[in-house]
């Protein structure tokens, strides 16, 4: 243990500085775009100094993680991997510091997951939930002017300066695409789903026992309609459908009556609200973002459809890839960037084809398997969390991070690998909830 620190002061020292990577992965992207474009790429990397930080933290105060199997599996991963990297170094072309960069977007902030769920209590969860409300009231005004300014305007810049996100619809309506404080529309849409998924909580949870004050919780409500009504994508509708589903679905299994009730009334409710605003409010984008919905649908566009092609594409690159892969990062922008000095790469815009074709069939599909078999753990284990605690949020945040943990860019995009891994920090923390009586935040 540190010399003059108690082990309480270290863990609320890890909290801190877990909250400090939190917001910096919000608000990462508007160093990088607006404050100091010419940093960016090494901006890129700001988180990683505090996330070692809190591993030696943890190690040093005894605050890391119990091995469960899970959490032993994961780490034996990594290991295994990084002596596959230095063999991908000798069988591939690829030089060893993208190998690095690669095995860093699989694995590095894998324990930052379970040092979350270690040391986060019903408290910390609530302050969470309290600040990203109060990002979201900051940010919505940012959001509004990105989508009333034109697509050159400095509010819309990104990172690579030849970069700017619109849509268009079939009749020639051309929208901004807004990004907030992120570099990539990929890290709004996480935001947006994240942000639902408190909002709903809150709502459900009694007046006494939100995490948060009523003037918080309507403004935030109001900050993730705009967020998502702006959104200009279908992600985050998706994100929030799941989201709803889980909290219909959790009015089944909440013990206490009251809340149970909420549960099946209260998120309904919040769509009837959300969609009367997005009618009169913001018909506009609405109907622009329903339009290229429309124009999207077949084998490129539908949701059904983008699945069957993964599949498709899974199974293709099984038999194609080589059998101790490419390379791992090799097929990501960053690595590009790392070993070219370009973003211009051969990228596989599919999660799992791409690990397949970075590690190879046999060590592609060990990672694969964990990454399912983690969201099987989570899932089961924050169906019983809910259960026991009468709190929907365990659900609610395995409904927003599930998919992401499962099938999304976590491997090629900072901001993905940083909210997936974050957010199961947040949610084996939230499934600790319940195991005391008779606080809903009890842990």
């Amino acid at each position: 243990m540190l010399a003059g620190i108690s082990q309480e002061k270290a863990r609320r020292l890890i909290i801190n500085l877990i909250f400090v990577i939190y917001w910096l992965l919000i608000f990462e992207g508007a160093l990088r775009k607006w404050a100091f474009p010419q940093y960016h790429r090494y901006i890129f990397f700001i988180r990683d100094p505090f996330v070692l930080l809190v591993y030696w933290l943890a190690f040093t105060n005894r605050l890391f993680p119990k091995k469960t199997p899970i959490f032993s599996y994961g780490i034996f991963l990594a290991v295994l991997f990084l002596l596959f990297t230095l063999l991908q170094s000798i069988t591939t072309t690829v030089g060893i510091a993208a190998l690095i960069y690669g095995w860093r977007m699989f694995f590095f902030y894998l324990p930052l997951a379970f040092v979350i769920g270690e040391n986060f209590n019903g408290a910390d969860l609530k302050r969470l939930i309290r600040q990203t409300l109060f990002i979201a009231i900051l940010t919505a005004p940012i959001i509004y002017l990105q989508h009333i300014s034109a697509p050159a305007a400095f509010v819309n810049q990104t990172a690579e300066s030849d970069v700017i996100y619109t849509i268009t619809g079939e009749r020639g309506g051309t929208i901004v695409r807004p990004t907030g404080t992120f570099t990539f529309f990929h890290g709004q849409q996480l935001f947006i789903g994240s942000l639902i998924a408190f909002v709903i909580a809150a709502w459900i949870l009694p007046k006494k026992e939100r995490p948060c004050s009523n003037r918080i919780l309507w403004l935030g409500s109001a900050g993730a309609i705009i967020n998502l009504a702006l959104c200009g994508t279908r992600l985050p509708y998706l994100l929030a459908a799941l989201t709803i589903l889980a909290a219909s679905f959790s009015s089944f299994i909440i013990r206490r009556h009251s809340i149970s009730l909420r549960a099946m009334i209260l998120p309904i409710s919040l769509l009837i609200l959300a969609m009367f605003c997005f009618v009169y409010f913001f018909s506009y984008i609405t109907e622009v973002t329903l339009e290229r919905h429309r124009g999207a649908e077949g084998l490129e566009g539908s949701v059904f459809m983008r699945a069957m092609r993964m599949l498709f594409l899974f199974t293709d690159f099984i038999s194609k890839a080589p059998l101790l892969g490419a390379g791992i990062g090799s097929q990501t922008s960053g690595g590009a960037v790392i070993s070219k000095g370009s973003r211009e790469y051969a990228g596989i815009e599919d999660e799992w084809s791409r690990i397949i074709m970075e590690s190879g069939p046999i060590f592609g599909f060990i990672y694969i398997t964990f990454r399912i078999i983690l969201v099987g753990w989570l899932l089961i284990c924050s169906v019983k969390a809910t259960h026991l605690s009468s709190n929907p949020l365990p659900l609610l945040l395995f409904a927003f991070i599930g998919s992401v943990i499962l099938v999304w860019n976590v491997t090629n995009y900072g901001t993905e690998m940083g909210y997936a891994w974050l957010f199961t920090g947040f949610c084996i923390a939230a499934n600790k909830l319940g195991s005391k009586e008779p606080s809903v935040w009890a842990t």
